[in-house]
């Protein structure tokens, strides 16, 4: 008999991994551009970096959804993945998106509860096709998936290098992070893009063969200069969630987590080295305080005794929720004009005050649940198959996941597109690995056409048509909107939530 048929990991079979390679190719290849180009590139001209990533980001989950849906073998393989979930798990995602729909019946704007909800539901769908295409082919997919980050990441440094060389020999105050380098609506966001990334770059040096020593060089560059863009930028959320996961990490994973540790510090060394050099000892230097606000000089120079305003916004939240505790507000109805923010600056807070408590607790429960059912198994990992690439792999993602999951408590990470996509790519990335090494053995669908496949096809049809009929009204109308919202408020400050102009009760 096959090996692999008696892999309980194997559950998706070479026949049907080999039916999905020319679909499945153009969405991998568009999923690649994404994570190249949105970071780097704002392929709309005229349009808003951050309307540009969502636009793009929609397109994606479209296809996700349309591919699951109208492409057998697509639907077989999510649904293969889906079933191998625990029962817990499968149901409480169902009785969370369940919340969601009641919520948006009774919320005072329907189309933008809707939205959320099925925006959320094609995340999910995604995270599914990407689980499935790791679960199957974990090597393929685990290099392109880092590929694609790194060539994200290079090509950013690369602009970074060019556009500070260019400022500093016309002698311009305005070096970076200035608006027009940073290549996201606020510097803030490039943080949370750096709160995913910074655990993965290590990757690119650990599965890279010994023999290849000038990309190990090059990629320590990277993680170095990665580093040194988060001390200019000034992103507290970033550093502490970076700094929690390097501990929480090494607590986890103790001395087999030493090669990666071994490569983050050796990056936060070189990047404050490099910091010290470019952003403090070079001519002009002593300009970058006033290139953008929100950074204030940086990191190791910002101002630390001012009140922050979260504590507002998750009063504000919490207010909500006492106002609406089983379903919430509404989906996205924190971002209302009577708020003073479009969103809390808080995952668990924006959850209570827009879905409600029951599903907010579901939600942690099942995010705390399906940690440690990760963790659990990579320590079992671990002490079986010591020294892997596979390990290193799972070290980096509960470090991203951990660093991603502190950031969330006090930012809106969960919000931008870029940040979206990224969250879908680590769980993915994780569940895809989780379940290949399930002990249980799964069964594929008897057939694709059964109840749960049609069940699955209008689940998909459905959040298709409601994120579109979301989105008409506005997507081709943006920049007319956004002005519409500054001539009224004559305020130039934009609070983004789906769109750059956050506020619900201004769209039509």
């Amino acid at each position: 008999m096959d090996a692999k048929a008696n892999d309980p990991g194997h559950l998706i079979p070479p026949n049907l991994l080999n039916s999905l390679r020319a679909p499945g190719l153009t969405l991998a290849l568009f999923l690649f551009g994404y994570l190249v180009l949105m970071p780097n590139v704002n392929v709309l001209p005229g349009e808003a970096p951050y309307n540009t990533k969502r636009i793009f980001e929609v397109l994606l989950l479209v296809g996700a959804g349309l591919g699951v849906g109208f492409i057998a073998e697509w639907r077989v393989a999510w649904l293969t993945t889906v079933q191998a979930l625990s029962v817990l798990a499968r149901w409480g995602l169902g009785i969370v998106l369940t919340c969601g729909v009641l919520s948006s019946f009774m919320a005072l704007r329907p189309r933008f509860a809707f939205l959320e909800v099925a925006h959320i539901a094609l995340l999910l769908i995604l995270m599914g096709l990407v689980a499935a295409g790791v679960q199957g082919r974990p090597k393929l997919a685990s290099r392109f998936l880092i590929s694609a980050l790194m060539l994200g990441i290079g090509l950013y440094l690369l602009g970074f290098v060019v556009a500070y060389t260019d400022n500093l020999i016309r002698d311009s105050s305005r070096l970076w992070p200035s608006l027009s380098h940073i290549g996201f609506s606020h510097i803030r966001f490039f943080n949370q893009y750096q709160t995913w990334t910074m655990p993965l770059i290590p990757l690119a040096i650990l599965l890279t063969p010994r023999s290849w020593q000038i990309i190990k060089v090059g990629v320590g560059l990277v993680l170095a200069g990665w580093w040194m863009l988060l001390f200019a930028s000034g992103g507290r959320g970033t550093a502490v969630a970076l700094a929690g996961c390097l501990v929480a990490t090494a607590l986890i994973f103790r001395k087999q987590a030493w090669p990666w540790l071994k490569w983050q510090f050796v990056g936060v060394v070189a990047g404050l080295a490099l910091y010290a050099v470019l952003f403090a000892l070079l001519p002009a230097a002593d300009t970058l305080a006033a290139s953008l606000p929100g950074t204030e000089g940086g990191l190791l120079t910002r101002d630390y005794s001012s009140p922050n305003s979260r504590m507002r916004y998750w009063k504000d939240a919490w207010e909500m929720t006492k106002e609406h505790p089983l379903l919430g507000a509404g989906p996205m109805h924190y971002a209302m004009t009577t708020m003073r923010a479009a969103h809390p600056h808080s995952a668990i807070m924006q959850w209570l005050a827009e879905w409600g408590i029951p599903a907010t607790l579901f939600l942690v429960t099942l995010s705390c649940r399906g940690f440690w059912a990760w963790i659990r198994q990579s320590l079992f990992f671990m002490e079986t198959k010591p020294r892997t690439k596979v390990l290193s792999i799972r070290i980096a993602l509960t470090a991203s996941l951990l660093a991603g999951g502190a950031h969330a408590l006090v930012s809106g990470i969960i919000v931008m597109p870029m940040s979206q996509v990224l969250l879908v790519l680590v769980l993915g990335w994780a569940m895809g690995l989780y379940l290949r090494e399930k002990k249980e053995k799964q069964s594929l669908p008897a057939s694709s056409f059964s109840i749960r496949s049609f069940a699955l096809i209008l689940l998909c049809l459905v959040a298709i048509g409601s994120l579109i009929a979301g989105i008409a009204p506005d997507v081709l109308a943006l920049p007319e909107l956004q002005a519409l919202y500054l001539q009224e408020t004559g305020s130039a400050w934009l609070l983004p939530r789906y769109w750059q102009q956050g506020f619900i009760d201004y769209y039509p």
